[in-house]
């Protein structure tokens, strides 16, 4: 296993980053090489940034799921060997399985007639470097691709169009609900369009999903002429808890004005929903959807999920003052005093008691 050991002792020594691209072969002697796993586990305990490509097949799902717990993961159809950077421009490392056939024992892919080409030179790990981030950048994040695979459905007809038919758009949200795996992120634009989802079923399936260990965090926005919004909120709150089982719900509130009036849900951080709302006064969801637009694009979702964690960070600041000023009016109208109090420790007396008998 002199291989492992000369990649392990590569993987340890790593102070700043590492990248690597592997295939099938290699993934499976990565996690079933106790050595080689521990070694390229540790690079997140030690902070060291780690950048990880593969194939991720319906094969493959339980191992990369694993090593994506640890490092970045992506994915890319055509990969061979194992190619790993150690510290940007400082040692590339590339193992060759020297095997045609993946899918005999792991432990038979490591010989000693394999090839392994250790550098240092530098303009040719710049080289490398480069290399590898044109392949990052094409890659598919995993989350992604393992969703796809889950799902069962291409990239393709993940991006299709929407139309205008509202029947259409609440099967699309109820279907992006379900297809969910770890994670939603949803916001509703007013309290009104909340009631009309619950009415459609559809805060029935986020508490299902919650049951199955799903987290889900929503942002419901309430207009200051709404009435009592601490009723309002408190009625959604127990809605919510109750689709759920009383389980815990992440909700926040958002009265500050929002610049966009549509509902959107994130799934998994692969998938994003969006939906404008016509009519905030309708009682029925079919009435009060407009648009819809469905992306898996990666850019256009990181960018939402900035946009849900402002407004998440905004209602909990307006939770922080609401809080405060609570607190500020149980003692407005009580005339409280400032006092100071002493106390003497016993050793205080005791030594006083000494300075007496002297």
């Amino acid at each position: 296993m002199e291989i492992t050991d000369a990649i392990s002792k590569i993987v340890s020594s790593t102070v700043k980053n590492y990248s690597c691209i592997f295939d099938d072969g290699w993934l499976a002697v990565l996690l079933d090489s106790p050595l080689l796993w521990n070694e390229h586990v540790q690079l997140k305990f030690r902070h060291i940034a780690s950048r990880f490509i593969t194939r991720i097949s319906q094969n493959n799902l339980d191992y990369c799921t694993r090593l994506m717990k640890y490092v970045e993961l992506r994915h890319i159809d055509n990969v061979t060997g194992y190619l790993g950077i150690k510290d940007l421009e400082e040692q590339f490392i590339y193992a060759s399985n020297g095997l045609e056939n993946i899918d005999i024992e792991p432990t038979k892919l490591i010989n000693s007639e394999s090839d392994l080409i250790l550098s240092s030179n530098q303009s040719f790990v710049q080289m490398q470097c480069y290399f590898f981030e044109r392949i990052w950048s094409i890659a598919t994040p995993a989350m992604q691709k393992i969703a796809e695979i889950e799902r069962g459905v291409s990239p393709h007809e993940m991006s299709k169009e929407l139309s205008n038919d509202p029947l259409e758009i609440c099967n699309a949200v109820a279907n992006i609900i379900e297809s969910s795996r770890s994670e939603i992120l949803v916001v509703f634009p007013n309290a009104n369009t909340f009631w009309c989802a619950e009415s459609a079923g559809l805060i029935a399936s986020l508490g299902k999903k919650i049951k199955h260990n799903v987290v889900v965090r929503a942002i419901v926005h309430i207009d200051n002429n709404e009435g009592e919004t601490e009723t309002i909120k408190e009625k959604i709150r127990h809605t919510l808890r109750s689709k759920s089982n009383d389980l815990y719900a992440n909700i926040s509130f958002l009265t500050r004005e929002l610049r966009d009036r549509n509902m959107f849900f994130i799934v998994d951080q692969v998938d994003l929903l969006s939906v404008d709302i016509i009519d905030s006064k309708k009682k029925n969801l079919t009435e009060i959807l407009g648009k819809a637009t469905f992306s898996n694009n990666e850019t256009r979702i990181s960018a939402t999920i900035s946009v849900f964690d402002t407004l998440w960070i905004q209602s909990e600041l307006e939770k922080q003052s609401h809080a405060k000023q609570a607190y500020f009016n149980i003692f407005k109208g009580f005339r409280l005093r400032q006092e100071e109090y002493r106390r003497k420790w016993l050793f205080e007396q005791k030594g006083s008691r000494k300075a007496k008998d002297l």
